[in-house]
């Protein structure tokens, strides 16, 4: 008997010794040279020019404040955070109780297809104008917006949490129907300065913000923007002129700001920030490792930030797909870290469709204006289209009414009636004369 339970004894430990043995080999099991350079691509960090955006970001909703007492409060904010940080990233705002902050009620911004916005307004101007009252502080902030380079946020990633703060962004498509309703109302100057610096607010934030869902926010500003300016712009007489603002608006789009880098890269400092506070947990050594992990992550990310691969989304040409990172060997001592990051490939790809699109309606934006200032046909005019109004893949053109210039979305996402991007090559009258009788 006692040899039995000696033998037990030592094929336990056996097991338990090949365990070990098989941990310790995947766990300093080499990492691949993919997933190393993409890592080290991810953490190499875009230069920043210009004024940083983001207190007024943080303190958008917020009338009453300049932009030293928004720097001070939001440092107040990220001080307070860093402190006593919440898991799920909220903060309590220093601002809050001492300044008026902006109310956002139904029925401010218009609905329905592109190039119809104009034709609301007009229909129900009262809706709009009591929607928009109280709201010229937020929209000169919006419109501040377009000045600054960058938005880089000031909170701690290495504090323990899961979740940054992040600040509200409602408002930052707030002004659009407000500029509809003023050239609606004849300050058709002033519409077109709001707009254009709304569209190129867009542009900065774009490229400009410091994760995926501000970015996101940049595009939107862009196409709702551009849809109410394309209306104006069909309106206007040939020999209007544009404001400044405008022309910096409507100028094409260039890699860079197309790029979605900074915005990936905040991305993976969420993805961090995670992946530590896991690794917290008692007994996760076993099965977490966070550099690793972080380097699966940066394989489906490491596109925004390629050479190669920003040219071709500049360029308006499709983002060739990643080779995902693959459950191997080194998956053994990193159970989980390999669960957590098993992103498909696709996942941020759509994101650059929409990047792609935003520089598609500003180039649409662009050959509408040049179409308006020619006296020949539009179908003659396009045909001399200058070249940096048209992408290699997608080049405006008009629908068979000859009312539309249009290009095709990149975008597969959006439902079967929204695959367009659409500006007007004409004005229709006839909306407005129903909505003045």
């Amino acid at each position: 008997m006692a040899k039995g339970v000696k033998w037990s004894v030592v094929s336990v430990l056996g097991v338990l010794a090949a365990a070990v043995l098989l941990w310790c080999a995947s766990h300093f099991w080499p990492m691949p040279d993919n997933q190393r350079r993409a890592l080290a691509l991810m953490r190499t960090q875009v230069p920043v020019e210009g004024r940083n955006g983001y207190a007024l970001l943080w303190m958008l909703d917020f009338d009453g404040m300049d932009d030293r007492s928004r720097a001070s409060a939001m440092a107040v904010d990220a001080a307070r955070w860093q402190v006593d940080p919440d898991l799920a990233g909220g903060v309590r705002m220093s601002a809050e109780g001492d300044h008026p902050r902006a109310a956002y009620p139904q029925g401010r911004h218009c609905s329905g297809p592109t190039g119809t916005c104009l034709q609301q307004v007009r229909t129900d101007p009262q809706r709009f104008a009591q929607a928009h009252a109280g709201h010229a502080g937020l929209h000169a902030r919006v419109a501040q917006a377009a000045a600054s380079g960058h938005f880089t946020s000031p909170w701690d990633s290495q504090v323990a949490a899961i979740m940054l703060p992040f600040p509200a962004l409602n408002g930052m498509t707030d002004p659009v129907t407000a500029h509809a309703l003023a050239h609606v109302q004849g300050d058709t100057a002033g519409a077109l300065q709001g707009l254009c610096s709304g569209l190129l607010a867009g542009r900065r934030l774009l490229s400009g913000s410091d994760t995926l869902l501000a970015s996101s926010v940049g595009m939107a500003m862009v196409e709702l923007n551009g849809g109410v300016l394309g209306e104006v712009l069909a309106e206007l007489p040939r020999d209007a002129s544009l404001p400044a603002a405008c022309s910096a608006a409507l100028r094409p789009m260039t890699a860079a700001e197309t790029s979605l880098c900074r915005p990936l890269q905040g991305e993976m400092r969420y993805a961090d920030m995670a992946m530590h506070y896991s690794a917290r947990s008692p007994g996760s050594v076993l099965v977490l490792d966070p550099e690793r992990s972080l380097a699966r992550i940066a394989t489906a990310h490491a596109w925004a930030c390629d050479p190669a691969q920003q040219q071709r989304l500049g360029e308006d040409r499709q983002i060739e797909t990643p080779t995902p990172a693959t459950r191997g060997f080194d998956c053994v001592a990193n159970l989980a870290g390999c669960a957590m990051s098993d992103i498909p490939a696709q996942l941020y790809l759509r994101y650059a469709d929409r990047s792609q699109d935003a520089a598609a309606m500003v180039r649409l934006l662009a050959a509408q204006q040049w179409l308006r200032t020619r006296s020949d046909s539009p179908a003659d005019a396009l045909a001399r289209l200058p070249v940096a109004l048209r992408s290699a893949t997608r080049a405006p053109h008009a629908d068979a009414e000859g009312r539309w210039l249009q290009v095709a979305r990149r975008d597969t996402s959006r439902s079967p009636d929204d695959r367009l991007l659409r500006v007007p090559l004409r004005w229709d009258p006839e909306p407005s004369r129903q909505a003045a009788k």
